[in-house]
């Protein structure tokens, strides 16, 4: 019950976030080739809203496998194989995503 709540706001953050940053960029755009008025902090906060959309988006794509990949070995494969690929894909995504952040706060 709890994982489909937490999925469910997930999904709406997400949706939220990436329609908020549309919207900034429509009302920038408005506001420097209409208006004549550009506003500084718009395009900040609408790459921002985008980021955040994504960064929901990529760990909603990876609960329901849905990331693009390349599945024709994969589809050969038998299913205790297809596991195994499974366990060592995932593990070197962990791999790399720790590695990442680490870098990025050093």
């Amino acid at each position: 019950m709890l994982q489909k709540v937490w999925t469910y706001l997930e999904e709406i953050a997400s949706g939220v976030f990436f329609a908020i940053g549309i919207f900034l960029i429509f009302y920038g755009v408005i506001m420097r080739y209409i208006m004549n008025d550009p506003q500084a902090w718009v395009e900040e906060v609408a790459r921002y809203a985008i980021i955040w959309g994504t960064f929901l988006g990529f760990g909603m794509a990876l609960k329901h496998n849905q990331h693009i990949q390349v599945d024709i070995l994969f589809d050969k494969l038998n299913k205790p194989m297809q596991f195994i690929l499974n366990i060592v894909a995932t593990t070197l995504s962990i791999i790399f995503c720790l590695i990442y952040t680490y870098y990025g706060y050093v």
